[in-house]
């Protein structure tokens, strides 16, 4: 075969030129294939963060469509339930046994939630939405109706009202001053004013009476005052019916003596009753002209002309003389020197008329129960009554009492009209020992009647929303008492209206996500509040509102720990991925609370029993010892504070865990769990101080349950299934593409790098076989190579000229090259630089 033969033999068998096309085209494809599935994938994506960015930013050109003032039949409600905790034993309770408890309900509610209204700012970044929510009773359930059931709770209001003040003590303080409150505006009234000018007009006629009757006319004076048309010599003219009638009354003498009886309660000259019986006659009171016709047989007519007389003596004569006597400008101040003197009633106090327990008035009482002449002037009067600190202010009678009690007179005077330090502390006893026993201590046992007490009986329904069954508001009875009959307060807040909903003006600030879709959602400030600063160091409102979240989750959802901003807790809360499940053939991420918000020892919140939030320091709790938990004390660690309570079921985390289900594309909740416990812990401070003045028996350390809520919801089946169809088959798509490239291209460049990674080494084998072969002409070593592509080297010039190596140890030969020529090869030798055929 010869040389030439054994090498075309062995060289025949290297890959040739195509094989190479072949690898060198696969490796091309496939790295084609792979970036379109890329390129396909992000831009997909793309096109859906676009679409979402149109769809789930919110701006002023889309928003309304998200406003509605109204349910609908397109409005998907959440379900909500409330658990109350009624305490069978209130009066054990009291008495120091250990409360127990039946769990009623649930009252099942359906919970629509709208947004009113948007504000957008910061340019367009955060929009304010004023929300209204409606609770409406869900029949359908068959849970008990909470308008029928009654149910016994510690009384949140009334905890609220000690948390405020401080102690029952200083709540029947505060009731104190609403007594003086009560005093100045009785004693100032019209119907007062008018009780001295009748009394006092009552008075004046029976003294001008009498010194008549003594002088010169005698008994013919009443014929005189009845039917006289003249004055007589020395007759005071304002002493005569027919002066104001101008004809005679047609009295008869034995009836001008019955209404002259001032010991009688018909008598106009009687001062407690009788003048009063005659104003309310003489204002065309029906009633009141029957009582005095019958007691004393007069006619219609009489009567009229005599009540006529009697109002003008009021007016013209006793206004005058009360003005002018005591030394005032007004009848409004009247009020205040019966107040300070006695008068003008003349030692009788407005208790005596109206039968209240003790005087209204500091001098009577002070006659009374110190045995003392005291007199308070009417500018005195005037600014404990009604000044710019007056007593009648609860805050301000604190006040008082603590500088009256330190001996700080010289603050006293400064502040209230020049009080000496004498006139101070009859005005403080005449507060505490008056009027707190007299009227706040009864006031307030009338309210614990009336179900206003620590523990209170009423409708579940009147709990909760403050309503009574036929929809009228129903008020707790101590918030009436202090702020009013038209105050309710419940335990939630219904926008049965939208003026309901813009009185409570509850809104959420959140970041649009215009600038970055992770921020989207996140709460800003929550009704205009950004940063909470009741806590023991400032706590930013951040989280979402728990129904959307930023979209594009990790791939596992446990690298997201989203927060969800708590505005019963006011805090935000770190929620943990717990597993992936799926509703209805959607993927969802499913978090629940991170439990180390309930570790003890959280200075921040002040948490210092573990598995309990302190709420205490809200200020809508109002210093209430208001401790939320899970329910039934779900991840409470320490089972004392369980055992402590009779009739509450142990936890189940089925029952009683919160937990949030997202919607990884998208960021939408779309399955949801919340539950919430509010509990009263009634500890030592409570118990023997706070409580300490009414209720003495309750045994302290006492954690004990009011109600517990469970607000929860998901996607429905054909929510789902539209949610599929439009969103997720996009995604799915872009996904299935982007895989099924990846995964071809990436075969194929597998494959191409393999081939090409065995023909390189076949090439250097075959290399070296033929150049074990070669010849050595001229003292240059060569080779015939048949169609063979070299891939090592450089080229020299012409197509298809390469360098194959440089020959060792001869520094006089630059190296080897080769042409193709008819089958063969011919070697030039670049030193020399001639051909020499093979």
């Amino acid at each position: 075969m010869g040389r030439c033969g054994v090498l075309q033999k062995v060289l025949g068998k290297i890959t040739h030129r195509r094989a190479l096309k072949f690898i060198v085209t696969d490796i091309v494809i496939g790295s084609v294939i792979l970036v379109i599935g890329i390129g396909i994938g992000i831009a997909i994506g793309n096109v859906l963060k676009t679409k979402m960015k149109k769809e789930l930013i919110y701006s002023p050109d889309n928003i309304d469509d998200e406003l509605q003032e109204e349910p609908d039949s397109d409005t998907t409600p959440n379900n909500y339930d409330m658990y109350l905790f009624n305490v069978t034993n209130a009066e054990g309770v009291l008495r120091g046994e250990r409360p127990v408890v039946r769990e009623c309900g649930p009252y099942s509610f359906k919970l629509y939630t709208m947004w009113l209204n948007a504000t957008f700012s910061n340019k367009n970044k955060h929009v304010t939405l004023l929300t209204r929510s409606i609770y409406v009773f869900d029949k359908e359930r068959g849970g008990p109706n909470p308008f029928t059931d009654r149910v016994t709770l510690l009384n949140l209001w009334y905890l609220a009202y000690i948390g405020a003040t401080g102690s029952e003590a200083n709540l029947l303080v505060l009731m104190t001053g609403g007594v003086l409150a009560s005093i100045n505006t009785q004693l100032t009234s019209e119907a007062f004013q008018m009780q001295v000018l009748l009394a006092t007009a009552a008075t004046m006629v029976d003294t001008v009476r009498t010194t008549v009757v003594s002088s010169a006319y005698g008994t013919s004076f009443y014929g005189i005052w009845a039917n006289y048309t003249v004055d007589p010599p020395s007759f005071p003219s304002n002493m005569r019916v027919a002066a104001v009638t101008g004809a005679p009354s047609g009295l008869s003498y034995a009836e001008a003596l019955r209404l002259w009886d001032c010991s009688s309660s018909v008598s106009f000259c009687n001062t407690n009753k009788g003048a009063t019986l005659w104003a309310t006659a003489a204002s065309g009171d029906t009633a009141a002209a029957s009582a005095i016709i019958t007691a004393t047989g007069i006619s219609t007519a009489e009567l009229s002309a005599v009540a006529a007389w009697f109002m003008n003596y009021v007016s013209n004569s006793a206004t005058p003389y009360v003005l002018s006597t005591y030394g005032i400008s007004q009848l409004a101040d009247i009020g205040y020197v019966q107040f300070g003197y006695g008068t003008p009633l003349g030692g009788v106090s407005v208790s005596d008329l109206t039968g209240l327990a003790a005087p209204l008035e500091i001098a009577i009482w002070a006659s009374r129960s110190m045995h003392t002449t005291f007199t308070l002037s009417v500018a005195k009067s005037k600014s404990i009554l009604a000044g710019a600190y007056s007593l009648g202010t609860p805050s301000n009678l604190v006040m008082f009492s603590t500088l009256v009690q330190a001996g700080n007179f010289t603050t006293v005077a400064s502040l209230w009209g020049g009080l000496t330090s004498t006139e101070a502390t009859v005005v403080l006893s005449f507060a505490l020992q008056s009027c707190l026993p007299n009227f706040a201590v009864p006031a307030l046992q009338q309210v614990e009647a009336e179900g206003g007490g620590l523990f209170s009986t009423r409708t579940a329904g009147q709990w909760m929303f403050a309503t009574n069954a036929d929809g009228t508001p129903y008020a707790d009875p101590l918030v009436s008492l202090l702020l009013g009959t038209n105050t309710a307060w419940g335990l939630v807040g219904n926008d049965t209206t939208v003026a309901t909903a813009l009185a409570r003006n509850s809104t959420q600030t959140f970041n649009t996500g215009k600038k970055n879709l992770k921020d989207m959602w996140q709460t800003v400030a929550y009704n205009g509040v950004s940063n909470l600063t009741f806590w023991q160091q400032p706590v930013k409102v951040e989280g979402t509102d728990g129904t959307r979240f930023k979209p594009f989750l990790t791939s596992t959802g446990s690298l997201d720990k989203p927060k969800v901003y708590s505005n019963d807790l006011k805090r935000p809360m770190t929620m943990y991925y717990r597993k992936t499940i799926k509703r209805h053939g959607i993927k969802l991420y499913r978090y629940d609370v991170d439990r180390d918000g309930l570790k003890r020892d959280n200075d921040t919140y002040n948490q210092n029993i573990a598995g309990f939030f302190n709420m205490t320091a809200q200020p809508s709790t109002m210093g209430a010892p208001v401790f939320a938990s899970a329910p039934h004390f779900l991840y409470v660690p320490d089972e004392t504070w369980l055992n402590n309570i009779t009739g509450m079921s142990d936890p189940d985390e089925d029952l009683h865990a919160t937990y949030t289900a997202i919607e990884p594309l998208c960021g939408n909740t779309m399955e949801a769990k919340s539950r919430l416990q509010l509990n009263i812990y009634l500890d030592q401070s409570w118990t023997d101080v706070r409580l300490g003045t009414l209720h003495t028996g309750i045994t302290p350390r006492s954690m004990i349950p009011v109600y517990w809520t469970d607000k929860w919801g998901g996607i429905s089946e054909d929510d789902a299934n539209d949610y599929k169809d439009k969103v997720l088959s996009v995604d799915d798509m872009a996904q299935v593409i982007l895989l099924a490239c990846v995964i071809s291209g990436t075969v194929l460049l597998i494959v191409g790098l393999t081939l090409l990674a065995l023909w390189l080494a076949s090439r250097r084998s075959a290399a070296a076989a033929a150049l074990s072969q070669s010849s050595v002409r001229n003292g240059l070593r060569f080779v015939i190579l048949h169609n063979i592509i070299l891939t090592r080297g450089e080229p020299v010039g012409n197509a298809g000229v390469e360098v194959l190596q440089k020959p060792q140890g001869n520094a006089g030969v630059v190296g080897y090259v080769l042409f193709p020529l008819d089958e063969r090869l011919v070697v030039l030798n670049l030193h020399v630089g001639h051909l020499v055929e093979a």
